[in-house]
């Protein structure tokens, strides 16, 4: 598959064990991640809290009331710096779009599981609705649950007959993390780059979905995403508040790369992040590949999502080079 080239130098997977944004979003996942930096509590500070949620001032600080290793404790927001929306946190830059209240986002742990900044609610009947209009513009689909380029890939994706492709949000939720990033020829650093989206989007119930190679967004979207910057890697931001989107709304309006190839693809994953999913492969396994066979391990066969009818096609649908005889892990 042409667009796993440059895949090697990509590790959205583990965006959330890392980034973090003051408002929303506890900070106790980054001392897991980067001890060398723990965030530290003020001193004289108790560290027991009662109620998920509270936030209070301790010695000019914020600090958040969040559920860790079964009791509830206080965690300190990382500092801002004054004037430019970020933070750095290790090697990751986080941009913060302001706060005003409260939404339930699923970040990653760092360790394979997943933690909350709130009680999430339970998960409703979701309506699932494909992200593109018509199948027919399909001319191969990439299965869930692979190793591609020697990584673990719980996302599969589209090969499709042109880049002028319409992409819409699958369910109701939030983008709650993003990037922008430059992409070059593989081995050919002189290469025309290209800039493409990767996002996330979640209901707060705990299902999310994925997308990546997405060329250019539609105008709501690429105006409400309007802060983050454009790198030369794959790390991204946690969006603060998250993007509110509905069921159908457009993402996208272009998808893959023009001007150093011609690929027509776009990444399209589904996960459910409640607890670990079944695959063939055993947790072991998984956990080997680092962040993306953790995110891996939550990923769910999106084929029968969509109906009995979209299913059948999406199964029968042809599978690009050597992958038809690898088959899916979490597809059966």
């Amino acid at each position: 598959m042409s667009n796993e080239r440059l895949r090697r130098l990509k590790h959205f997977a583990g965006l959330f064990a890392v980034a973090v944004v003051v408002g929303n979003l506890p900070s106790s996942q980054v001392a897991a991640q980067s001890p060398q930096q723990e965030v530290r509590q003020p001193t004289n500070t108790a560290v027991r809290c009662t109620r998920l949620g509270q936030t209070r001032e301790v010695a000019g600080r914020t600090q958040d009331c969040i559920r860790k290793g079964g009791r509830n404790i206080w965690v300190t927001r990382p500092a801002t710096k004054s004037g430019t929306g970020n933070q750095t946190t290790s090697s990751s830059t986080t941009t913060t779009i302001a706060s005003t209240q409260q939404i339930v986002v699923w970040m990653n742990d760092g360790k394979g599981g997943w933690m909350t900044n709130g009680k999430p609610p339970p998960c409703p009947t979701i309506d699932w609705r494909l992200p593109i209009d018509d199948l027919g513009l399909v001319t191969a689909v990439m299965d869930p649950g692979q190793v591609r380029g020697g990584n673990y890939k719980g996302h599969g994706g589209f090969h499709m007959t042109t880049s002028d492709v319409v992409v819409r949000s699958p369910l109701d939720g939030y983008i709650v993390g993003a990037a922008a990033y430059l992409e070059r020829q593989m081995n050919n650093p002189n290469s025309p780059a290209e800039i493409q989206y990767i996002m996330d989007i979640q209901h707060p119930c705990g299902f999310m979905v994925r997308f990546d190679h997405l060329k250019e967004l539609s105008p709501e979207i690429a105006k409400a995403l309007a802060s983050l910057k454009v790198r030369e890697d794959t790390q991204g931001a946690m969006l603060n508040p998250p993007v509110p989107v509905t069921r159908g709304q457009v993402i996208a309006t272009k998808i893959g790369h023009l001007e150093y190839s011609i690929n027509r693809s776009f990444d399209f994953g589904a996960y459910d992040v409640r607890a670990v999913q079944p695959n063939r492969r055993t947790r072991d396994q998984l956990l080997a590949f680092g962040p993306d066979g953790q995110l891996g391990m939550y990923a769910i066969c999106w084929f029968d999502l969509f109906g009995s009818a979209n299913a059948s096609v999406l199964r029968n649908l042809p599978r690009p080079g050597t992958e038809a005889a690898q088959g899916s892990d979490i597809c059966r």
